[in-house]
């Protein structure tokens, strides 16, 4: 009789146990997820990181003078990727491909190259090839869990994955664009450091904002108070064909709760980290080119459902592995969604029945790997579009 009272007891604390675990491990789940997945020190004790030069190819995943999959065309798609004479250039800045040991990683780190050559390129940059010449510049980024949970140390690198964008927007202005219009594009980590470029640079110089065709910020809400205040010049475009001016959205499913699964939580914003929880963001529909109303896929096939290759892992199981040789050659486009419209300044999408996309984060609802290739034949067709009127304004 004893040692059944005691096994009881046993198994009624075991349980008590277990189920406080749970417990906390749910209400504490962001920061234990932060301690398993961010780099085992900070930032300042950090080794060394050498930085690219951007006068040599190898600081570069694409420009004009490099074979790269970002001049690939989808099947079917007529007029192939724009020449060396394209009258307007693009200069892409790539979303995060780097979950390893330190806070920043190398700019020539092979696991980050590989997403980056491969599907990054191959989803992302193809849609501005019809219409310009691109450039690519690889650069020390941050962690990915920078963005996923804000700290001293990923701000901090951040801010270091910046001064290499900087300094690469200035080669890319001074050596490579010399005058030429330009489209920037940033998604994701990408995208962040975009509105610091639009900040810093190009909204308080006059000479980079004349050239200053239209930007693409992809997976990062811009506020909406910083049109007309902290941006005096760049503002929203209103239409498909406004130019010097920025389109933003980030992607979910109908039913998915952006706030479980957000893609970047803070910004640097008005001289401070500003939480985009706390915020109203700009939402721009890519298929309407407008702020409001839904919009189906139309009768063309427009999205380049093409699969990743990978699972974004949070860093948990540090840089996912892709093999760059599967995006040598991209599929036809097809219809990968239904409808889509801006919603409380998000983009919801309804994926056709048999859409080869699917979301991740929780509830598989994030779209944020297709924010670009879902409407990729749209995309194409507008940067064409803001181009020629840019062009036409200019003659």
């Amino acid at each position: 009789m004893l040692l059944k009272r005691m096994i009881r007891w046993f198994l009624a604390v075991l349980a008590v146990t277990v189920a406080v675990a749970a417990t906390a491990a749910w209400i504490y789940r962001d920061q234990l997820s932060y301690w398993w997945s961010a780099p085992g020190m900070n930032y300042v004790d950090m080794p060394a990181v050498p930085g690219p030069t951007y006068l040599f190819p190898v600081a570069w995943a694409a420009r004009p003078d490099l074979e790269s999959r970002a001049l690939l065309v989808p099947d079917g798609v007529e007029g192939g990727a724009a020449g060396p004479d394209a009258p307007v250039d693009v200069f892409y800045i790539h979303p995060d491909a780097y979950w390893g040991p330190n806070w920043n990683g190398n700019y020539d780190d092979p696991d980050s190259a590989r997403l980056v050559d491969g599907p990054m390129l191959a989803m992302d940059l193809t849609a501005f090839n019809g219409c310009c010449r691109v450039f690519a510049p690889r650069y020390r980024q941050a962690h990915g869990i920078a963005l996923d949970y804000p700290s001293g140390n990923g701000r901090e690198a951040i801010d270091l994955a910046t001064v290499d964008i900087e300094r690469a927007f200035r080669h890319f202005n001074v050596t490579e664009r010399q005058g030429r219009p330009y489209i920037i594009v940033g998604h994701g980590q990408g995208a962040v450091i975009a509105m610091r470029i639009l900040d810093r640079r190009v909204d308080d110089e006059d000479p980079l904002f004349d050239g200053f065709v239209a930007a693409y910020v992809i997976g990062a809400g811009i506020p909406t108070d910083r049109f007309g205040t902290n941006w005096e010049q760049v503002k929203v475009c209103e239409t498909a064909t406004e130019f010097q001016c920025v389109v933003s959205w980030e992607a979910y499913t109908v039913d998915a709760n952006p706030a479980a699964s957000p893609n970047v939580q803070e910004i640097w914003y008005d001289r401070h980290w500003t939480q985009l929880r706390d915020v109203e963001t700009l939402c721009i529909n890519p298929v309407t080119w407008t702020r409001d109303g839904a919009a189906s896929a139309g009768a063309d096939p427009i999205s380049l459902a093409t699969d990743p290759g990978f699972t974004p892992s949070r860093g948990i199981a540090g840089t996912p592995r892709v093999n760059p040789d599967d995006f040598d050659a991209l599929p036809p486009l097809t219809h990968a969604f239904s409808s889509v419209e801006c919603r409380d300044g998000k983009l919801r999408v309804t994926l056709t029945d048999n859409s080869p996309v699917r979301g991740f984060g929780p509830g598989n609802g994030n779209l944020d790997q297709h924010a670009i290739s879902l409407f990729w034949a749209s995309i194409r067709e507008n940067a064409a579009l803001r181009t020629a009127a840019f062009l036409a304004n200019a003659d």
